[in-house]
């Protein structure tokens, strides 16, 4: 979806600000990864870690709650901590 939205000149994250944004979290030995979540099409969410450093995300749902939920049941597979960092785009973890 990013990938069109570029080609039309429409507002979407750049490759460079999803890198950044996945730096702030402390997760750049996986930007690539980071990049393809903005790029996933659908709703889609993104759990995050901050003890482990650990994330998941979820895409191509019909709802944000269905993706939200996903997301969560993933991360917390691995941590218990973990909450929810992006919704579609939106930045959901203060700075």
């Amino acid at each position: 979806m990013d990938a069109s939205l570029r080609a039309w000149k429409l507002p979407t994250w750049s490759p460079a600000q999803a890198r950044l944004q996945f730096a702030k979290l402390g997760l750049t030995e996986r930007a690539g990864t980071f990049d393809r979540y903005f790029a996933a099409p659908g709703e889609k969410a993104m759990a995050y870690s901050r003890t482990k450093k650990h994330f998941r995300y979820w895409f191509g749902t019909d709802t944000l709650a269905l993706a939200r939920e996903s997301a969560l049941r993933e991360c917390r597979k691995a941590a218990p901590d973990c909450v929810i960092a992006f919704e579609n785009d939106r930045a959901m973890l203060p700075d």
